[in-house]
């Protein structure tokens, strides 16, 4: 991705219609050329140096009780999606249901918009598992803005 200033403050380019992958707005196709306000630039910084801040500022989640909604990080869940990329390897010994699901999600989305000519796979123990997470990163990288997506 690279990083241009223009004036655009929306840092769309005027006909979306035309770069929106399969009908769909919310996602560009590859290739579709978009200008950065320096405040955009300065977003985009944020996140490729805190994924938590990336998280909590642009991850969207769907909460049974308020619908979709940006996610809000235990200390514990922030502690370790920061730890991330100094501790590749870790081990959580942690109970059921605390949000270990959401953090793989999180960083996963994290790593293949920041890193350049990167794949990243996504297995579960059970198909519906590895369903249900790429449904998550999904459902986060369309909601994201799109001046802070790749194309597709």
């Amino acid at each position: 991705m690279e990083l241009s200033t223009g004036t655009d403050t929306l840092g769309t380019t005027p006909n979306k219609n035309i770069f929106a992958f399969k009908g769909n707005e919310n996602i560009s196709k590859k290739g579709a050329e978009y200008t950065y306000t320096p405040e955009q630039i300065i977003e985009i910084e944020k996140c490729i140096k805190s994924p938590a801040y990336f998280a909590e500022t642009y991850f969207k989640i769907v909460s049974l009780d308020y619908g979709l909604q940006n996610i809000q990080l235990y200390d514990f869940q922030r502690e370790i999606v920061e730890s991330y990329d100094e501790n590749r390897k870790m081990l959580l010994a942690t109970s059921r249901q605390v949000g270990k699901t959401t953090i793989v999600s999180i960083l996963a989305l994290h790593y293949v918009i920041f890193n350049e000519r990167k794949s990243c796979f996504v297995l579960g123990n059970k198909e519906a598992t590895a369903i249900e997470l790429l449904d998550r990163i999904k459902l986060a990288f369309e909601y994201l803005p799109l001046w802070l997506k790749v194309g597709v």
